[in-house]
């Protein structure tokens, strides 16, 4: 376990040399789970061009997750995956309370895969065949998705004008 005034050494080809390092989770799972941070902030950021407010709260606390898994930070693991564990529950819930029924299910659809790719890549030990399954849910299922409905939006305000 970590203690306040224990130094932390960081070597980025390998693990943090730390006592309390999970034995049984790769690096590289934590960089793939920062990566897949990052593009989700730079989505929630691309609402700006549709019209709308991102939410700062998450893109901020998002932003911390990111960069703490990207330093591999052993505590960020167990943040990260709250954060995913919480956002794949209430914000499908949250959803269908202030949306119509078809916005509700597309934004559940994108977050529980989100939330899934990320539970993926930091629940258990990490395999290779994880990380290639959490890169392909996320691209497909999050960022194929919100691609086709920035791209739908985009269209539609182009023909209203």
């Amino acid at each position: 376990m970590l203690k306040d005034n224990a130094p932390v050494h960081y070597n980025f080809s390998d693990k943090p040399v730390v006592d309390d390092w999970p034995s049984n989770v790769k690096p590289l799972a934590f960089r793939v789970a920062s990566g897949i941070l990052v593009v989700n902030i730079l989505m929630n950021i691309g609402v700006l061009v549709l019209g709308q407010a991102p939410n700062i709260i998450a893109l901020v606390v998002d932003g911390i997750l990111a960069i703490s898994l990207f330093l591999l930070h052993p505590g960020a693991r167990g943040f990260t995956l709250f954060r995913a564990y919480a956002g794949g529950i209430l914000l499908p819930i949250l959803a269908f309370w202030q949306h119509d029924p078809l916005t509700a299910v597309i934004l559940s659809i994108v977050q529980v895969f989100y939330s899934g790719a990320l539970i993926l890549l930091l629940q258990g030990e990490t395999k290779n065949w994880k990380v290639i399954t959490a890169i392909c849910i996320f691209g497909v299922f999050c960022v194929g998705i919100s691609l086709c409905l920035f791209s739908v939006v985009l269209l539609a305000k182009a023909t209203l004008k």
